[in-house]
């Protein structure tokens, strides 16, 4: 029997993946680049106009000029 890989690839996730999400959040808040977030199979665009603590953000777009999104709800995000 052949030798398997018992070493498991950790898929990113908890304090990396928030990371990431943090990265792009300061990217859009410094830069002021549009993000793209996606939350419950929806979308949000728009821009961070500031960081809530380490629980959410605030974001600026063309429909609302205040948006507070909670990050622990936030699939995915893309900056654009």
């Amino acid at each position: 029997m052949a030798a398997q890989n018992t070493r498991a690839e950790k898929p990113p996730g908890g304090r990396v993946l928030m990371d990431l999400f943090n990265e792009l959040i300061e990217l859009s808040l410094k830069e002021k680049r549009g993000l793209t977030i996606f939350i419950g199979g929806q979308t949000v665009a728009g821009i961070v106009v500031r960081v809530v603590g380490t629980d959410g953000i605030e974001v600026r777009s063309q429909t609302y000029s205040r948006l507070i999104i909670r990050l622990d709800a936030v699939e995915a995000m893309a900056l654009t």
